[in-house]
Protein backbone atom coordinates (compact mmCIF):
# COMPACT_ATOMS: atom_id res chain seq x y z
CA UNK A 1 0.00 0.00 0.00
CA UNK A 2 1.32 3.53 -0.77
CA UNK A 3 1.35 5.75 2.04
CA UNK A 4 0.06 9.45 1.01
CA UNK A 5 2.46 12.09 1.39
CA UNK A 6 2.04 15.46 3.64
CA UNK A 7 2.13 18.39 1.26
CA UNK A 8 3.10 20.97 3.86
CA UNK A 9 3.38 23.78 1.51
CA UNK A 10 0.19 23.30 0.43
CA UNK A 11 -3.22 24.95 1.72
CA UNK A 12 -5.72 22.89 2.54
CA UNK A 13 -8.57 25.77 2.56
CA UNK A 14 -7.77 25.56 -1.07
CA UNK A 15 -8.27 22.48 -2.34
CA UNK A 16 -11.54 22.90 -3.67
CA UNK A 17 -9.87 25.98 -5.66
CA UNK A 18 -7.31 23.41 -7.14
CA UNK A 19 -9.78 20.81 -7.47
CA UNK A 20 -12.10 23.31 -9.72
CA UNK A 21 -8.98 24.22 -11.92
CA UNK A 22 -8.21 20.48 -12.74
CA UNK A 23 -11.65 20.33 -13.16
CA UNK A 24 -11.13 23.03 -15.95
CA UNK A 25 -8.66 21.80 -18.09
CA UNK A 26 -9.98 18.31 -18.05
CA UNK A 27 -11.93 19.29 -21.17
CA UNK A 28 -9.84 19.00 -24.47
CA UNK A 29 -11.12 22.17 -25.79
CA UNK A 30 -10.19 24.12 -22.60
CA UNK A 31 -6.75 22.66 -22.59
CA UNK A 32 -6.22 23.92 -25.90
CA UNK A 33 -7.40 27.43 -25.13
CA UNK A 34 -4.72 26.93 -22.03
CA UNK A 35 -2.19 25.67 -23.77
CA UNK A 36 -2.74 28.87 -26.67
CA UNK A 37 -2.61 31.38 -24.40
CA UNK A 38 0.38 29.98 -21.96
CA UNK A 39 2.99 30.34 -25.29
CA UNK A 40 1.57 33.69 -25.60
CA UNK A 41 2.71 35.19 -22.35
CA UNK A 42 1.59 38.11 -20.31
CA UNK A 43 0.10 39.82 -23.13
CA UNK A 44 -1.64 37.17 -24.02
CA UNK A 45 -4.68 37.14 -26.96
CA UNK A 46 -7.98 38.51 -27.78
CA UNK A 47 -10.78 36.15 -28.02
CA UNK A 48 -10.76 36.51 -31.86
CA UNK A 49 -7.17 35.05 -31.75
CA UNK A 50 -8.32 32.22 -29.87
CA UNK A 51 -11.07 31.66 -31.80
CA UNK A 52 -9.43 31.30 -34.81
CA UNK A 53 -6.63 28.38 -33.25
CA UNK A 54 -10.07 26.19 -31.48
CA UNK A 55 -12.38 26.80 -34.69
CA UNK A 56 -15.35 26.96 -32.47
CA UNK A 57 -18.69 28.64 -32.56
CA UNK A 58 -18.57 32.08 -30.60
CA UNK A 59 -20.93 31.18 -27.74
CA UNK A 60 -19.34 27.78 -26.74
CA UNK A 61 -15.92 29.75 -27.00
CA UNK A 62 -17.36 32.10 -24.27
CA UNK A 63 -18.60 29.33 -22.64
CA UNK A 64 -14.99 27.86 -22.01
CA UNK A 65 -13.81 30.66 -21.16
CA UNK A 66 -15.68 31.58 -18.74
CA UNK A 67 -15.49 28.06 -17.23
CA UNK A 68 -11.68 28.71 -17.43
CA UNK A 69 -12.32 32.36 -15.50
CA UNK A 70 -14.46 30.79 -12.66
CA UNK A 71 -11.28 28.34 -11.85
CA UNK A 72 -9.55 31.25 -11.73
CA UNK A 73 -7.17 30.18 -14.25
CA UNK A 74 -7.44 33.38 -16.68
CA UNK A 75 -7.62 37.07 -16.64
CA UNK A 76 -9.41 38.73 -18.87
CA UNK A 77 -9.48 42.41 -19.79
CA UNK A 78 -11.49 44.88 -22.39
CA UNK A 79 -9.29 47.21 -24.40
CA UNK A 80 -11.97 49.34 -26.25
CA UNK A 81 -14.17 46.85 -28.39
CA UNK A 82 -11.52 43.81 -27.86
CA UNK A 83 -11.76 41.37 -24.73
CA UNK A 84 -8.53 40.07 -23.85
CA UNK A 85 -7.33 37.20 -21.97
CA UNK A 86 -3.87 35.81 -20.43
CA UNK A 87 -3.36 32.94 -18.18
CA UNK A 88 -2.87 33.09 -14.24
CA UNK A 89 0.63 32.72 -13.54
CA UNK A 90 -0.18 32.32 -10.04
CA UNK A 91 -2.19 29.69 -10.08
CA UNK A 92 -0.65 27.71 -12.61
CA UNK A 93 2.25 27.73 -10.58
CA UNK A 94 0.45 26.36 -7.68
CA UNK A 95 -1.03 23.41 -9.79
CA UNK A 96 2.02 22.91 -10.83
CA UNK A 97 3.72 22.85 -7.31
CA UNK A 98 0.58 20.42 -6.62
CA UNK A 99 1.63 18.13 -8.89
CA UNK A 100 5.51 17.84 -8.55
CA UNK A 101 4.67 17.79 -4.72
CA UNK A 102 3.07 14.88 -5.10
CA UNK A 103 5.11 13.08 -6.65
Amino acid sequence: MKTQLPLPTLQPELFATYSQAFRALGHPVRLQIFFFLVTKGDQGANVSEIKACVDIPDSTLSHHLDTLRQAELLFSTRCQRWIYCRVNTDMTRDLVRILTDCC
